[in-house]
């Protein structure tokens, strides 16, 4: 496995550039550091998609670089951890998360997004719920985390968070906070696996296979032959194309059209429109501008692009799919 970054502002000092890669994700710009002996940090770019990587050993500590137009998306990123130990440049915040070489595997218990999530430590996309939960593992600060399946992307907290604590209203995707439970004994996990295979294979093997054999061969071949032949092939052709041609093309993908941009990683935001032209106009206002933008029809056909794309698409088509009320279009 790969080391752990953390995300800061763009350094003033940034090194030797030792490497390029452009339209790439930020989960392939670590693994190009990874495999890159001289790299200490990298630049990455969310809205260019691009990785620059350098040889300098930042903190967080380091002097920030004054923002300007061009690169208001650029982040820094440096190692956590090098080799197994502790990076000894890596400030006293970062040094608090007690990274050790023997990771404890905790366990986590799903409930709805809550209201109040607390700080955030760390972010990381294109990642699945257990990988997610293996960098809370590895950070003690982080007692819980946000995660969604749909757009792949993990969010550590550090507040201690309660099945009865308050959950956001409305709820946002198919965001799911997991707690970390950090008192289990092992009196707590040996019942667990002992009931479970017990009683699954006594139910399913008894039943099933007696009851489905004797009433399928019975009554299946003797009605089937007899009445298939007779009204199968005169109503088939006939109602088939007439109504199938017709009006199936006109209401699937017309009547609304939808321009959606991109705010940030996990949100997007859009407007739906019922006539192309209003749709357009409010395209060309973003169009050139500092967000990624979509014209989409009412099946999530493209009919304009502008910006970077990777992971923004799954993103726009979430905000799709949600905004499904006929009512909203303008």
């Amino acid at each position: 496995s790969g080391r752990i970054y953390v995300e800061r502002s763009l350094v003033k000092d940034e090194g030797n550039g030792i490497g390029e890669r452009f339209q790439t994700t930020l989960h392939e710009c670590k693994a190009a550091c990874d495999s890159t002996p001289a790299c200490h940090s990298f630049s990455y770019g969310s809205f260019s998609m691009s990785c620059h990587l350098k040889d300098q050993q930042v903190t967080m500590q380091s002097q920030a670089k004054g923002r300007r137009d061009w690169d208001w998306h650029f982040k820094t990123y440096f190692p956590l951890e090098d080799n197994g130990t502790v990076t000894p440049a890596i400030d006293s915040r970062i040094t608090s998360w007690n990274i050790s070489e023997t990771v404890k595997e905790y366990h986590y218990v799903e409930r709805t997004l809550v209201a109040d999530e607390g700080r955030q430590i760390y972010s990381e996309s294109n990642v699945t719920l257990d990988e997610c939960a293996s960098l809370c593992d590895h950070k003690l600060a982080c007692r819980s985390f946000a995660f969604s399946a749909l757009l792949r992307l993990c969010y550590l907290k550090e507040a201690e968070v309660t099945l009865a604590d308050a959950a956001r209203l409305p709820a946002y995707l198919d965001y799911k906070t997991y707690i970390k439970l950090t008192h289990l004994t092992t009196t707590t996990k040996v019942p667990t696996p002992a009931p479970t295979p017990a009683p699954t294979p006594a139910q399913t093997l008894a039943p099933t296979p007696a009851p489905t054999p004797a009433p399928t061969r019975a009554p299946t071949p003797a009605p089937t032959l007899d009445p298939t032949y007779a009204p199968t092939p005169a109503p088939t052709p006939a109602p088939t194309p007439t109504p199938t041609l017709a009006p199936t093309p006109a209401p699937a993908c017309s009547g609304r059209y939808y321009v959606i941009h991109h705010i940030s990683w996990g949100h997007a935001r859009g407007e739906i429109f019922k006539e192309l032209d209003k749709a357009r106009t409010a395209f060309a206002k973003l169009n050139g501008g500092p967000y990624a933008t979509i014209l989409s029809d009412d099946c999530f056909n493209e009919l304009q692009y502008y910006g970077g794309r990777g992971t923004r698409l799954d993103e726009f088509r979430a905000w799709w799919e949600a905004a499904s009320i006929p009512e909203l279009a303008k």
